[in-house]
């Protein structure tokens, strides 16, 4: 599971071709989560989704009401990309994750920033923050800021921007989301 966890992010989702449009990437496991014949291991997967600005959404196949290692890893992979693991009591119960996820991913949303300011020299802000205003709940949000390379810069060198982008649950972005300098 984590080769394949790896490699999907590695020669599919990170692949240049894609350009440097925004692009929301998520990766659906259905798994018990154990995992004994991968060459990776269950940390180097998940910094390569981190890296393939990947999401996982996990749907384990265990159906004892016992969680165990395989589990544990679903969760870790789920949580630490931003996503979410579902535990369906049954096979029959397995499409209810399905409308979890479809839920979750209708209702998120991008936000991006550039300063007004922008200089194309390769500085950057060193903290910028979000906050939303009128909001009754947040149960996940997910923020990264990255540097984006701007194509063109003229003297030969790539230049660095700023790019924020924030994903937030629709019930706790019931109004605009605010920029704080």
């Amino acid at each position: 599971m984590y080769d394949a966890v790896y490699t999907a992010c590695h020669n599919k989702l990170l692949d240049v071709s894609r350009g440097q449009e925004p692009v929301r990437k998520a990766m659906v496991l259905i798994s018990d989560g154990e995992d004994t014949v991968s060459s990776v291991y269950l940390d180097e997967a998940i910094k390569e989704c981190q890296r393939a600005e990947t999401i996982i959404y996990a749907i384990s196949t265990n159906w004892t009401p016992s969680r165990g290692k395989g589990d544990k890893a679903l969760t870790q992979m789920a949580v630490d990309t931003g996503g979410q693991v579902f535990f369906p009591p049954s096979a029959e119960e397995m499409s209810n994750s399905f409308h979890g996820i479809e839920e979750e991913l209708r209702s998120q949303y991008a936000l991006t920033y550039t300063p007004a300011d922008f200089k194309e020299d390769g500085s950057f802000r060193p903290s910028i923050s979000t906050a939303m205003t009128g909001a009754t709940r947040c149960e996940r949000a997910k923020a990264t800021l990255r540097l984006v390379r701007q194509a063109g810069s003229g003297n030969g060198q790539s230049s660095t921007g700023e790019r924020i982008s924030s994903f937030f649950n629709r019930g706790a972005a019931a109004t605009a989301p605010l920029l704080k300098l």
